[in-house]
């Protein structure tokens, strides 16, 4: 129910950024807050509770995001307004999901066991494209458990060409052929 609600906000966020020709602007300054409100564990709680009244609410917003576009800080009395505080983390994520969706973009979430260099990470961009048809933006972790190689997550989608994925996998399909082996032999 919070993720669709988040994303109707998002949703509505998005189409007066694009008005303003602002998109950029408005989901910079909502990662801004968002990462604020998860960082503060008192600003989250604070603005979250139903005895805090909704003014003193306002003020605080006005204090602590007093360089925030205004249009921005509407829509977080807006938020405030209806109740909908803690959907501000959400609405940040789901608004990306929006740009990524008007602009037919991708977040790729790449782990790979040591640091891609920027050819690397370039080269598979590419290659991302190509087979995608959208832009892509690489979220590069290092995991050196990996052993080598890395593994890839597109959505709900996930490709392992990691080593120790490919060790796993060798492990199991010889347990399988034993298992077979010994129910053949038994």
């Amino acid at each position: 129910m919070g993720e669709k609600v988040a994303a109707r906000y998002a949703r509505a966020l998005y189409e007066i950024a694009a008005e303003n020709n602002e998109v950029a602007l408005y989901g910079d300054t909502m990662k801004a807050v968002a990462k604020q409100c998860e960082e503060n564990e008192e600003l989250k709680i604070f603005l979250v509770s139903a005895h805090v009244p909704v003014a003193a609410k306002k003020e605080v917003i006005d204090q602590v995001f007093s360089k925030v576009p205004e249009m921005v800080k509407k829509f977080l009395y807006l938020l405030v307004d209806k109740k909908r505080e803690e959907l501000i983390e959400a609405i940040s994520a789901s608004y990306q999901r929006v740009v990524d969706e008007e602009t037919n973009a991708l977040e790729v979430s790449v782990v790979s066991a040591q640091k891609l260099n920027a050819e690397e990470r370039s080269a598979l961009t590419r290659r991302l494209e190509e087979v995608s048809g959208c832009s892509v933006r690489l979220v590069t972790k290092e995991d050196q458990s990996l052993i080598g190689g890395l593994t890839v997550q597109i959505g709900n989608r996930w490709i392992d060409g990691s080593l120790k994925g490919r060790l796993q996998s060798f492990g199991q399909a010889l347990l399988k052929r034993s298992q077979k082996q010994m129910e053949v032999e038994g």
